[in-house]
């Protein structure tokens, strides 16, 4: 199987390459990231042979994206600008990258006759209240809708959403062992918050079964606990 994923240098990016890459059924795994550092960083990762290839590019170029799908079987499109703190203003930024990014990844994967593409998208899509929330939502309606382009030509769609995973760029834990390290209180903006969390391990596997079991149309929503952020601090 030859596989594409968007977004290769975050953390879930990262988590499926290691997993995917001595997987002896894979017989191609692209990687496609718009920071050149972080891809040498994790090229740097393995000796050859494998089968990696490397593709520095952003998923708001359609054409780059083309290259990159071009002999691929399915593509997890994982690449996404996800910091809410960060983004919180920037519904335009959200909205090129989270929803008119993934019209260019459907697009492209459609053009070079890619299976499947599976969207990695979020628990904030369901009942969003931020612009973050609502760029997951647009997106999975267009990857869920896309189905009626893509089926008939032999492509099929499909979502996983999922809650915070544990340790991932930006995560909450990051932020509390920086205020611990420099001395300072923990931030948590309301002790009633919740928040449904697995592992990093967790997420590569349910989105690589989702991959298997997908026939288009799906969102792919695992049972996952709730944590309240004050017992998880």
């Amino acid at each position: 199987m030859r596989i594409l994923v968007t977004g290769g240098t975050g953390a879930l990016g990262r988590a499926l390459v290691n997993h995917l890459v001595k997987d002896q059924m894979v017989e191609r795994l692209c990687v496609l990231s718009r920071d050149e550092h972080k891809v040498r960083a994790l090229a740097d990762q393995y000796q050859e042979p494998h089968p990696l290839r490397w593709f520095v590019g952003d998923i708001r170029d359609r054409e780059r994206l083309r290259l990159a799908c071009q002999g691929v079987d399915a593509v997890i499109h994982a690449a996404a600008l996800k910091r809410i703190d960060s983004v919180v203003n920037e519904s335009t930024e959200l909205d090129k990258t989270n929803v008119q990014g993934t019209l260019n990844v459907l697009h492209a994967a459609l053009e070079c006759k890619v299976r499947k593409v599976l969207f990695i998208s979020s628990d904030k899509a369901c009942m969003p209240t931020n612009a973050y929330g609502c760029s997951k939502m647009m997106a999975e309606h267009h990857t869920v809708g896309f189905n009626a382009y893509s089926m008939p030509r032999g492509m099929a769609c499909s979502v996983v959403r999922y809650g915070n995973v544990f340790g991932s760029t930006g995560s909450i834990l990051h932020i509390w062992r920086k205020a611990l390290a420099e001395g300072k209180p923990m931030p948590l903006t309301d002790e009633r918050m919740t928040r449904f969390h697995l592992t990093l391990a967790q997420a590569v596997e349910f989105c690589l079964s989702s991959l298997m079991r997908m026939t288009g149309g799906e969102i792919f929503v695992p049972r996952l606990p709730a944590i309240k952020l004050e017992d998880l601090a």
